[in-house]
């Protein structure tokens, strides 16, 4: 993955082109895939993940065409705020509010799992507002 000052970048192949979109599959690796001794220890963290994008110009792209998926680094940023760092926050303070007010940890316990569950179910719920928020751009490989 390739970055200018404020663009993330990937490679991307083309699996599906529509009518005002098309559908990139990026391959995320783990450092661990990236490693020269990945064989010897057997780990190796791989994923294709697809991803659609709105184009204005949906012919101009091809099948198994590689290309570039852009997004910009601040919405990268956001995003791992979102899905990381407040739940963290949301298991934490639900741990140790409850256990203040009850000093019971099987019951601080499961308030802090059902908070966080409970967070993920309204960003679960919010996903169209995120879609909406989290763009993407392609760009043909030079």
């Amino acid at each position: 993955m390739s970055q200018n000052s404020n663009q993330v970048c990937s490679q991307a192949v083309i699996k599906e082109v529509g009518d005002s979109y098309v559908v990139a599959e990026i391959v995320i690796e783990s450092a661990c895939a990236a490693c020269h001794a990945k064989s010897a220890c057997g780990v190796s963290d791989r994923k294709q993940e697809k991803i659609k994008v709105l184009v204005e110009n949906p012919e101009d792209f091809k099948v198994g065409e590689f290309v570039s998926v852009e997004m910009k680094q601040s919405l990268g940023m956001k995003a791992v705020v979102i899905a990381y760092l407040f739940p963290f926050i949301v298991l934490v303070l639900g741990l140790f509010v409850t256990y203040g007010i009850t000093k019971n940890e099987l019951l601080s316990i499961g308030v802090c799992f059902g908070s966080v569950a409970l967070y993920y179910l309204i960003i679960t719920k919010l996903k169209d507002k995120f879609e909406k928020e989290f763009v993407f751009s392609i760009k043909k490989m030079e």
